[in-house]
């Protein structure tokens, strides 16, 4: 039997997330009335949860669109890569990387034959469009609600976006793009040579610019129906937040949520709820509640992907296996 190799930095690491993770839920319960909060989700109305986890449940297959069309697979169907979708939100929920569905849906891909920079350059290149369609839709507020940048913690977002969207206009000039590869082959270090091998998967779809957009245009198209949903859930509590105010938080909340230091994000996602939402006058117990459903949406989701991965590739749950044991990085 072989066992993962566990080094002290990752135990230290975990460690830290637990720790995070037990803080900031320790100041959410701290800062609400509890009895309130539980008031929320005991009246929300079931009806609307369920057409936002509906809403929910159709990004996998907006996801799995983009994907096809990533890959240029004309004999992938997207049913197929739909159930992979829903597979890798089971994978997410269940392994301690926050992208066990990417390796997951890596794995798939390798079984239906795609090379090893065919998929690898596809989901790193979705993955990069999906951060890039969050920061479109975190600027939308410039359109429709300016006096948003008052709120310092949207200059710093809007800024970032901003520079994002500029690297990656830059990005589509094929001498920038070899400037940026042989900068860092001549620096030579091991670091910056991983960083590059990311970036030529990236490079790729910047050479095929109707492959590029279309895969934006989906990206966008996922966040916003995410959004949506997100604004049903407020709904279903009776929290009156307008579209726009979704819009603009639910982004950089996901953004911030991404970056690896607590688990799951839980703690980071009900705390810059707080912080966002409160700007408008929105109870930090209406903030938590609508965070706490979303997240509750995200495990029965995980739930549903792992009845889909039962029912239809119960050989697939040796994945978790293949992880564990670091091979995966040899078979994707």
């Amino acid at each position: 039997m072989t066992f993962p190799k566990v080094t002290l930095r990752k135990v230290f690491f975990n460690i830290f997330k637990i720790l995070l993770f037990i803080v900031l839920i320790y100041w959410v319960v701290r800062d609400i009335d509890v009895e309130l909060f539980l008031n929320k989700l005991g009246s929300s109305h079931l009806g609307i949860l369920v057409l936002a986890f509906a809403l929910n449940i159709s990004r996998n297959f907006i996801g799995a669109f983009r994907i096809k069309i990533l890959i240029e697979s004309e004999t992938i169907s997207t049913w197929q890569l739909t159930k992979d979708y829903l597979g890798g939100a089971f994978f997410n929920n269940l392994l301690p990387s926050a992208i066990g569905g990417d390796f997951y849906r890596g794995y798939k891909l390798k079984k239906y034959g795609l090379k090893n920079k065919e998929l690898l350059s596809a989901l790193i290149t979705e993955r990069f469009l999906g951060v890039v369609s969050l920061c479109i839709l975190s600027l939308s507020y410039l359109i429709f609600f300016k006096q948003l940048w008052d709120i310092s913690i949207i200059r710093m977002f809007t800024v970032l976006s901003f520079g994002l969207l500029l690297i990656t206009l830059f990005l589509f000039y094929p001498k920038i793009r070899h400037i940026i590869v042989n900068i860092l082959n001549a620096l030579k270090l091991s670091f910056l040579l991983k960083l590059r091998d990311l970036l030529l998967a990236i490079f790729d779809f910047f050479s095929k610019k109707r492959l590029f957009l279309s895969g934006l245009l989906l990206s966008i198209l996922y966040q916003i129906v995410g959004v949506i949903s997100i604004l049903f859930i407020g709904l279903s509590i009776e929290a009156d937040i307008s579209l726009v105010y979704y819009l603009t938080f639910m982004p950089i909340i996901w953004l911030v949520t991404m970056v690896p230091i607590s688990i799951n994000g839980m703690g980071i996602r009900e705390q810059m709820h707080i912080i966002l939402f409160s700007k408008i006058g929105i109870s930090d117990e209406t903030a938590v509640a609508i965070s706490f459903l979303f997240f509750v949406q995200i495990l029965l989701q995980g739930i549903l992907g792992a009845v889909i991965v039962f029912i239809f590739n119960k050989n697939d749950f040796n994945f978790m296996k293949l992880k564990h044991e670091n091979k995966l990085n040899k078979t994707i």
